[in-house]
């Protein structure tokens, strides 16, 4: 087994549990906000997604490689906590599913081209350079968004835990560890639904 393939396959192995979990919400429960102030089971997914751009095109950033501003349009909603954009809303399930696997795509052919499957040097990820590129081209006006969009997934790229000893980091683990820890959000908030009869709780 090569070292891409072993990647992948943990990769896709996580990513099936993950669309187990979702495969039967509809509208009402992908877009229900257990406070209103935290994330919908939409905007979880989408952030997922984003966070993987964002390990993925700040490695391409750092190698001087083209940025798909036109799928980061698509991903930006999944960071409205983080970054103050408008988060998503009245997607169906497979709008959300259609991005995750565009997403997954590029991640797979990152890892492919890699002779070292999916290790890389951890200050092979220039996420400041990246979000500075997708400033620019937002137009909004808004740099102190990504800025304080870069911070917050810096700070998870160094808390989840995968950057070792000799500095570098496994992308395929660190996406597991994301996805893994959302997908428990995700459960959570549909088992609470299903108790709840999708009423909202008050702000704690």
């Amino acid at each position: 087994m090569t070292r891409q393939t072993e990647a992948l396959s943990g990769l896709h192995h996580n990513r099936s549990i993950l669309l187990r979990v979702i495969q039967k919400l509809d509208l009402e429960a992908l877009d229900f906000l257990l406070f209103p102030e935290t994330k919908s089971i939409g905007e979880l997914l989408m952030h997922v997604a984003g966070f993987e751009y964002a390990m993925v095109f700040s490695l391409k950033a750092g190698q001087g490689q083209e940025i798909d501003f036109d799928l980061w349009e698509e991903l930006k909603p999944g960071f409205s906590r983080e970054a103050g954009f408008s988060g998503p809303s009245g997607f169906e399930l497979d709008i959300y599913t259609q991005i995750l696997a565009k997403m997954r795509a590029r991640t797979v052919d990152l890892i492919e081209a890699n002779p070292a499957g999916a290790v890389f040097d951890r200050d092979q990820f220039e996420i400041s350079t990246l979000m500075s590129l997708l400033a620019k081209k937002d137009g909004a006006g808004r740099p102190e968004a990504y800025e304080k969009l870069g911070a917050g997934i810096g700070t998870s790229f160094v808390d989840d835990g995968v950057i070792t000893q000799d500095g570098t980091v496994n992308l395929a683990e660190l996406l597991q560890l994301h996805e893994t820890y959302h997908r428990g959000q995700i459960t959570f908030q549909t088992y609470l639904m299903s108790r709840l009869d999708r009423q909202p709780l008050a702000a704690p």
